[in-house]
């Protein structure tokens, strides 16, 4: 199984992104666009698995203080194939320090973990390709800070379904 840690975004903060992801998907001319359903803030990715009573165990004994998540910042990878469109997270102290947590955890664990340092954000596309005339910058400039409380981890799967990749939750933890 193809697994990753991440929060989940509450509904409002998956329609706001949505309705931005759609404003720049009618300015392109082509993309890979983030689906509204799969919208998340990765925390670890784990990759192929079996050892999902492991990851449980992990989660279940992660400091279980809830916090805010702010999405602030925006900006763009530009690449020959086309550009990457994101959106960025506030590095606040309770997130970064979950985020260090988990890989420390994680790589006890014997999980392999990343080297790069964790930068939080969201993908809204790959590969975008813009109409003539159309700017992002400007699309994204507009967008105002978006925040919720963060009160729930999720252990995640990664699945092609009838050639759709689909996230779902198979197990989770409250932050009380």
């Amino acid at each position: 199984m193809r697994i990753f840690i991440a929060i989940n975004f509450s509904e409002s903060v998956k329609d706001s992104i949505q309705a931005l992801s759609e404003g720049i998907h009618a300015g392109s001319l082509r993309g890979d666009f983030a689906v509204r359903e799969n919208l998340h803030l990765t925390l670890a990715f784990i990759g192929e698995t079996v050892r999902i009573e492991t990851l449980k165990h992990l989660l279940d004994d992660l400091p279980r203080e809830g916090f805010q998540l702010v999405v602030e910042k925006h900006g763009h990878f530009a690449r020959p194939e086309g550009d990457i469109l994101y959106l960025g997270i506030r590095r606040s102290a309770p997130l970064m320090e979950l985020a260090a947590t988990l890989r420390t955890r994680l790589s006890e664990a014997g999980f392999p973990t990343e080297e790069r340092p964790f930068k939080p954000h969201i993908t809204l596309a790959r590969r975008q390709k813009c109409r003539k005339g159309f700017d992002p910058e400007k699309l994204l400039a507009q967008m105002p800070p978006l925040s919720m409380q963060v009160d729930r981890i999720s252990l995640m799967k990664s699945e092609n379904v009838r050639g759709k990749v689909v996230y779902s939750e198979i197990y989770g933890v409250d932050m009380t």
